[in-house]
C-alpha cells in the first residue's frame, strides 16, 4: 500500500506516492508523466523496499511555480523531499527526462549507490530544439495527464534546449556508484546509440537492450524491465 503525501520544498509542494521501508528507491518519471507511471515496476520490488514516486515540479499533482524549470531546480526539489523524509541514501531510477534529473542529482549529491537510467535524456537533442515537433509533443503530453499545464511543459522543453543544460562528458565520467542502462531497441525519440554512448562514458555501467521496445520499455515489456530493476537493486 502506498500513501499519497505532499511535501513542501523551497520551490513548491511536491506530491508523491510513498511507502516506508529500507532501502528506499526513488522513481523519476519522464516529461509529461507522473509518479503513477512507475507503479507496475516499483510495486514489483520486495515489500521491505521503501518507495518514493514523486510528480516532478510542473507535473501532475505537484505545484507549477513560475520558475525557469532548470534541471538543477528539479534536483533541488527532489533532494528536499528526501531530506523531509529523512532519506540520506537511496536507489534511483529515472526515465527520459527523469533520467536526466537522476544523473544531475547524482552529480550534485551522490545519494545513490545504484542508479537505473531508462532511455535517458541529457545527451540527445532536446524536443524544444525542433519547433515543428514541439506542439505535437505537447498535445501528446496533455493527453497523457490532464493535470499537466501546457504552458509549463512548454517552458520545461524550452529550458531543456539550452546548451548549458546538457550532460557533459567530463561529468558523466565523474559519476559515482553503479549504473544499469535500460534501452528500447527501437526507440525513435532517443535512439539506443545514446545508451551506448552513456555506457561508454559512465564508469561501472552496463547496458541492457529491450528488443522490440520503444521509448517506454517499462510499458512495452514491463516484466523484463521489472526483472532487471529488481535484480540490480537486490545486489548487496
Amino acid at each position: 500500500m502506498l500513501d499519497r503525501i505532499s511535501i513542501e520544498t523551497s520551490l513548491g509542494s511536491i506530491s508523491t506516492l510513498w511507502r516506508k521501508g529500507n532501502p528506499y528507491a526513488v522513481f523519476l518519471h519522464g516529461m509529461g508523466g507522473s509518479g503513477n507511471n512507475w507503479l507496475r515496476i516499483a510495486t514489483n520490488l520486495p515489500d521491505h523496499f521503501g518507495l518514493i514516486l514523486p510528480d516532478l515540479l510542473g507535473h501532475g499533482r505537484s505545484d507549477k511555480p513560475n520558475i525557469p524549470y532548470e534541471i538543477n531546480q528539479q534536483c533541488t526539489a527532489i533532494n528536499e523531499v528526501l531530506q523531509a523524509l529523512s532519506v540520506k541514501r537511496s536507489l534511483l531510477l529515472g526515465h527520459s527526462y527523469g533520467g536526466w534529473i537522476a544523473t544531475r542529482l547524482q552529480l550534485r549529491h551522490n545519494i545513490a549507490p545504484r542508479t537505473v537510467l531508462v532511455d535517458s535524456a541529457g545527451l540527445n537533442p532536446a524536443i524544444g530544439e525542433f519547433s515543428n515537433y514541439l506542439e505535437g509533443f505537447l498535445d501528446s503530453a496533455m493527453r497523457m495527464n490532464a493535470m499537466n499545464s501546457r504552458d509549463i511543459l512548454r517552458r520545461i522543453l524550452q529550458n531543456n534546449s539550452r546548451p548549458e543544460e546538457k550532460l557533459k562528458e567530463v561529468d558523466l565520467k565523474a559519476l559515482k556508484g553503479e549504473y544499469l542502462l535500460i534501452w528500447g531497441s527501437v526507440d525513435s525519440m532517443i535512439p539506443v546509440s545514446y545508451g551506448r554512448e552513456l555506457n561508454r562514458l559512465i564508469p561501472r555501467s552496463r547496458l541492457e537492450i529491450i528488443e522490440n521496445a520503444g521509448h517506454l520499455p517499462h510499458v512495452d515489456n514491463p516484466e523484463r524491465v521489472a526483472e532487471l530493476v529488481s535484480s540490480f537493486f537486490a545486489v548487496k
